[in-house]
């Protein structure tokens, strides 16, 4: 027993030199890490070179090096007044340097004529491109002065005109006239100045699945293609082999929504049948013919009429009776629809996804208002969900390009702020957070989760539903009640603008309708946008907008 001991002692003892040894090596030996130098002390002075030291943080070594002189670090902020500046002469003082003990003397520049009673033979007013001259005798030095007035430069404020709307590939082009009255004009001679916003081309928008543009034939190939969702070009196109009596074809069953994204949520459950003209159910899903990620269904089958039935979706959704394939619908959108739940439905067991259908929660406003989910999206095309609290400074920082965008779109969405943390109270609070921002009247504020103060009013608890456990998160419902877009951390303006043209626009703002619309409908009912523009002193502080 004891020389086991002995052994294990021995044992430990060695492992641990060669622990030591090994660091050490990797400690000394410069070309196994990288040194991460930093600065402990700098001797050097305002005048006086000095040394500065280094410590690595990895291993700890040490390094000595030269430093210049810092200079001084003057003081012109609180310059101490000798000779106080006249309108007709200069003045004097002393700054003191922060780092040290020496003084300098200072010019301090003459201060502006005050001309009370000017010459209005010689005085001009500034334009925005010609200087200003104001002529008088100076109530200071009661001498006759001549004063040179800056031009005051454009002022671009105000909305601007949309001259060439941003198309896939053509960039977008707004002009927006000088507000300033009496406006001089600019170099080409428009009076007002006119200055030319341009924005980025918006690019293509793909849909995410081939569409077939035409049914092959027992006489005739047919073609599929991948298109725009904006334009009418396309990204790739095939061709469907003519249809073969007696030989299999493969057929492709997808279930899509009407803005013909795939389903995304539920599709473990989801069972697809396949009937022929007979009624026989000659194919059904399984594991090896359906792809539950994009809610495809793919089989080989012979040229003929058939029938799909779709069972087990997801809550909230629904599907036709069935779906009628003729010989030539090799490629056939199993269109689904969805409608809000019950509120009454909702359980601490709810879990919210994208794609998700909502339940019809009703909202208690801050300002004493109630509003259901489905009266808003009666109206809308989609309702924003943004989740915040109070303290929480992301949730402070996207506030005012969250509100810039917003009256952008106004008129196709509407938004309901939810405070998600149990400690926030119901009305105070919660105006206060909102009033810095201008928060449109027409928004509603609510209390999400239950308070911590034990009150008898419902709750919604809808981020607890989402899983959210930070601030802030923004959650896009649709007409259909369906969760179209879930993200979180803070956003921009331009990325609020990009998300609300996105989703108020065709296909998405079409889910609640017919899916017979036809490409050409829909292009001609893409919304055109005239935006209102953020105040700017002049073109330099402007950036180009996508």
């Amino acid at each position: 027993m004891r020389s086991s001991k002995k052994f294990i002692a021995l044992f430990m003892t060695i492992m641990i030199l060669v622990l030591c040894t090994v660091v050490l090596v990797a400690c000394n030996n410069k070309d196994h890490h990288e040194h991460v130098w930093e600065e402990i002390s700098n001797s050097a002075t305002c005048t006086a070179a000095g040394e500065r030291v280094s410590k690595c943080t990895v291993c700890g070594e040490e390094k000595r090096e030269a430093s210049e002189a810092l200079d001084h670090d003057w003081d012109e902020e609180n310059i101490e007044e000798i000779e106080p500046a006249t309108c007709t002469a200069e003045g004097s003082g002393v700054a003191s340097c922060k780092r040290c003990t020496e003084k300098k003397n200072v010019v301090i520049e003459k201060i502006a004529h005050n001309i009370t009673k000017p010459d209005f033979n010689k005085t001009r007013a500034a334009t925005c491109t010609k200087e200003g001259l104001i002529a008088g005798t100076c109530k200071m030095c009661q001498e006759y002065v001549e004063v040179k007035l800056d031009a005051l430069g454009h002022q671009f404020l105000g909305s601007s005109v949309v001259k060439q709307v941003a198309t896939c590939e053509q960039e977008g082009i707004r002009e927006i006239s000088c507000s300033r009255n009496g406006c001089d004009g600019d170099e080409n001679g428009n009076i007002p100045a006119v200055e030319v916003i341009k924005s980025p081309a918006l690019g293509h928008d793909w849909q995410e699945s081939t569409t077939l543009d035409i049914e092959p034939s027992f006489t005739a190939e047919g073609r599929r293609a991948v298109h725009c969702n904006r334009c009418e070009k396309t990204l790739s196109e095939e061709v469907v082999p003519k249809l073969e009596a007696g030989k299999p074809t493969t057929y492709r069953f997808r279930i899509a929504r009407a803005n013909r994204e795939s389903l995304k949520v539920g599709l473990s459950e989801v069972n697809i049948t396949i009937k022929d003209a007979s009624g026989k159910i000659v194919e059904t899903s399984n594991n090896n013919n359906f792809n539950r990620v994009n809610a495809t269904m793919t089989v080989e089958l012979e040229p003929a009429n058939y029938t799909v039935e779709l069972s087990g979706l997801p809550d909230g959704y629904s599907a036709d009776a069935s779906y009628s394939i003729s010989p030539g619908s090799v490629d056939k959108d199993l269109t689904v629809h969805a409608s809000l739940l019950p509120a009454a439905q909702a359980s601490a067991s709810t879990h919210y996804t994208t794609g998700s259908v909502l339940h019809d929660y009703t909202f208690k406003d801050v300002r004493g208002r109630e509003v259901k989910l489905s009266e808003l999206l009666a109206s809308k095309k989609i309702v924003l969900l943004n989740f915040f609290f109070v303290t929480c400074g992301a949730c402070q920082s996207e506030m005012p390009g969250l509100v810039s965008a917003y009256n952008i779109y106004k008129e196709d969405m509407a938004v309901i702020m939810l405070d998600c943390v149990p400690y926030d109270t119901y009305d105070k609070i919660l105006h206060d957070f909102m009033q810095p921002f201008n928060v449109p009247f027409e928004w509603y504020a609510a209390q999400d989760l239950t308070p911590t103060g034990g009150r008898d009013e419902d709750y919604n608890n809808i981020c607890e539903k989402f899983g959210f456990n930070n601030a802030p998160q923004n959650v896009i419902v649709d007409q259909e009640g369906v969760v179209l877009y879930a993200e979180g951390g803070s956003t921009s303006e331009m990325q609020f603008r990009n998300i609300f043209k996105k989703y108020t626009s065709s296909p998405y703002s079409n889910v609640a309708t017919s899916s017979s619309t036809s490409p050409e409908q829909e292009q001609t009912n893409l919304p055109i946008r005239f935006d209102a523009d953020l105040p700017r002193k002049d073109s330099a502080s402007r950036k180009e907008e996508n």
